[in-house]
C-alpha cells in the first residue's frame, strides 16, 4: 500500500499556494500616551538682587542720617563755640606814653577794668579785670 501521507502531499501544497496566507490584522497603533503638560523651567530665585537693593537702600539711609548729623554737629559747635570761647584781651598802648592803660579792648570797644558787659548769650557775664583779662561766667543757660 502507499504512503498515505505522501499521496496526499502534492493537493495539500496545491492547495497552499492557491490559498493566501490569512491576511494580518492591520496593527492599531496604540493612542500616544497622555502625559502631563511640560512643567515650565522655574526661574532662579532673585532674592539675591532684592537684598543687594534692600542693604543698598539701608546703607544710603544710614549715610545720610550720619553726614546729616555730622553737619548739624559742627555747625552746631560753631554756634556755641562763638559763645562760649571768651575772647583775648588786648591791651591797648595810649599815644602819649605808650603805656598800658586800665581798659581791655573787645571787638574795638574800651572796657574799663572791673566793668561787666553780656557774654552774648543772654545769661552769662564777662568783666575785664586787673590784668586785662576779660573772663566770663559759664552758667547753663535754660530757656
Amino acid at each position: 500500500m502507499p504512503d498515505p501521507t505522501n499521496q496526499y502531499d502534492p493537493i495539500l501544497k496545491s492547495y497552499q499556494s492557491s490559498v493566501s496566507p490569512p491576511p494580518i490584522p492591520p496593527l492599531h497603533p496604540l493612542p500616544p500616551p497622555i502625559l502631563p503638560p511640560p512643567v515650565p523651567p522655574s526661574p532662579e530665585p532673585k532674592s539675591s538682587g532684592k537684598l543687594a537693593k534692600f542693604f543698598f537702600f539701608i546703607s544710603l539711609i544710614i549715610f545720610i542720617s550720619v553726614f546729616s548729623l555730622i553737619l548739624y554737629t559742627v555747625f552746631d559747635q560753631n554756634k556755641q563755640s562763638v559763645l562760649s570761647i571768651p575772647p583775648s584781651p588786648t591791651p591797648f598802648p595810649t599815644a602819649d606814653n605808650l603805656e598800658t592803660v586800665d581798659y581791655c579792648l573787645l571787638n574795638d570797644q574800651h572796657i574799663l577794668v572791673g566793668d561787666t558787659l553780656p557774654a552774648g548769650d543772654d545769661c552769662n557775664l564777662c568783666l575785664c579785670q586787673p590784668d586785662l583779662s576779660i573772663f566770663c561766667t559759664s552758667k547753663s543757660c535754660d530757656q
